[in-house]
């Protein structure tokens, strides 16, 4: 971490770390400190990969967000189903795979 004093009691301070995550404390004999991150930016790579997936049989699939700061939620569609009727006068039911 490098910080450096700036104008009216307050400090920048920059984190050299991979992790977005982080825990600080500032404290001088009993006296706290209140501490703001409202301004706080990191360093770290953004995800620019999907952020839908729908999963394929027989598939493993990674989205290589590790590391990375993520703009939105990722979304797991459901797994792709469908029924047709058999000769036997029944249903068939597929999962995944082609229709």
């Amino acid at each position: 971490m490098t910080a450096e004093m700036m104008p009216r009691g307050t400090f920048r301070a920059e984190f050299q770390h991979s992790s977005a995550a982080f825990a600080a404390g500032f404290q001088h004999g009993g006296a706290a400190f209140d501490v703001d991150f409202r301004d706080a930016a990191s360093h770290a790579p953004v995800y620019d990969g999907e952020y839908t997936v729908t999963p394929e049989a027989n598939v493993t699939q990674v989205l290589y967000t590790g590391g990375k700061l993520m703009a939105e939620n990722v979304i797991v569609q459901e797994i792709p189903k469908w029924e047709t009727s058999n000769e036997a006068g029944g249903k068939t039911v597929y999962i995944g795979g082609v229709e």
